[in-house]
């Protein structure tokens, strides 16, 4: 019994690690899955779209589809430099799923 409960806390630790380093990496616009969405992502996504040598493995897909179409395309890294730059319409990920909360917010042409 003693055994039995000790796997058991033993699993639940394991469990618990495994799930807190899923969650640190799964944050849309980290690219590269580093804990920070930053410049190097826009970098990272780019040159992995025009495919340069050794990036296809740098880039977690469920990250980088920033305007949530489904698609991992040129628009991504606009979208995420917009959004690091702090344009206006690109303060929440992913880009494109909310309207304009005012007037003053519409960009014509995107909503």
């Amino acid at each position: 019994m003693k055994k039995l409960i000790g796997l058991t806390i033993v699993i639940c630790i394991l469990l618990t690690a495994f799930v807190s380093v899923n969650a640190a990496t799964n944050t849309l616009g980290d690219v590269d899955s580093n804990g920070s969405v930053n410049p190097m992502d826009v970098v990272i996504l780019t040159r992995h779209l025009a495919g340069w040598d050794g990036y296809e493995d740098m880039v977690n897909t469920a990250n980088s589809d920033l305007n949530a179409d489904g698609n991992i395309d040129p628009v991504d890294p606009v979208i995420l430099a917009r959004h690091l730059a702090g344009w206006q319409g690109y303060g929440e990920l992913p880009y494109g799923t909310q309207a304009p909360a005012t007037d003053d917010d519409y960009i014509p042409g995107i909503w």
